[in-house]
Order: C-alpha cells, then sequence, then structure tokens
C-alpha cells in the first residue's frame, strides 16, 4: 500500500510538468513592437489549443454568446456595437487577414478579419470566440480536447 501511494503522488507531481512541455501558442507577449507583431502573423496564428490558422483558413462559425444570440466576440470593426448577428451561427467564413490589435505596453489581441459576404468585413477575436464557442476547430482537433479532457478526468478519478 505503501509503494502505490508514493507512486501517486509522484504521478501527480509530473503532470503539471507536462502540461508545460506542450508546444507553445503564438502569443504576442506585451512590449512586442506593431511591426514585430504583424511578421510574427504572417506565418500563421497557433492558438493555445494547438490549432494553426492562417490567411485563407475557413473558420466555422457556432452559436452566438449574447443574449438576443448575436455573437460577442464577431463584430463589424467600425463599432464593437455592430455584433454578427445571430442568423450567422453555422456557417463557414474566410480569413481574409490576420492583425494584432492593441499596444505595445498593453499587449495584443489576434484578430481575424473575415469576409462573410456582405459588403463590410466583420473582425473575430480569435481566443475568445473560441473559449466562448462562438468558432468551432476543427473536428480532429475538438476530438483531441475531448479525449484528453476524459483522460484527466479518469486521471484525477484514481488519484483520489
Amino acid at each position: 500500500m505503501n509503494r502505490l501511494s508514493s507512486l501517486l503522488i509522484s504521478a501527480s507531481l509530473m503532470f503539471p510538468a507536462i502540461s508545460f512541455c506542450q508546444q507553445s501558442p503564438s502569443v504576442i507577449p506585451s512590449g512586442t513592437s506593431r511591426a514585430k507583431a504583424e511578421s510574427q502573423l504572417s506565418k500563421g496564428y497557433t492558438t493555445p489549443s494547438g490549432w494553426t490558422i492562417r490567411e485563407g483558413d475557413k473558420l466555422r462559425l457556432g452559436r452566438g454568446t449574447m443574449p438576443d444570440k448575436s455573437f460577442a466576440f464577431i463584430y463589424q470593426r467600425s463599432t464593437k456595437n455592430e455584433h454578427a448577428p445571430s442568423s450567422m451561427a453555422g456557417k463557414s467564413v474566410r480569413i481574409r487577414a490576420l492583425k494584432a490589435f492593441g499596444k505595445k505596453k498593453t499587449g495584443y489581441t489576434i484578430i481575424a478579419k473575415v469576409d462573410v459576404g456582405r459588403i463590410v468585413n466583420y473582425w473575430v477575436e480569435i481566443d475568445n470566440a473560441i473559449h466562448d464557442g462562438e468558432i468551432l476547430p476543427p473536428a480532429e482537433l475538438s476530438a483531441a480536447d475531448n479525449a484528453s479532457m476524459t483522460n484527466e478526468a479518469g486521471k484525477k478519478k484514481m488519484i483520489k
């Protein structure tokens, strides 16, 4: 019994170290100049979940998260008050450009300028939209995320 408990303790101490070994996302840290941030995005943007997004890729929209089912993180550039309507749920949009929006001092939010088939383009706050389900990741990536969450839940059960 003593050997089993020491094995569980050592395994639980290793899990945080394993999570830090993953591929780091293309996060643009504060203090980076706008020109350097834009040049980093020319190769694409890798989200914290490991999904690499590039210009020309298609994004599949999920459901809007606002009370009226419009999209909180997909809006017209001119004003954040003009959110994408709920009728866009389930549609695909093409990325025209990736932009780093923000300031050198406070850091950047990665924005995808997308073509939605209208006169104006919309801006998508990539990380926030993915987190809230307004953008759906590719099936193979979401299956891997579900498998990793299932494995983590099983490991936590074993430790208890």
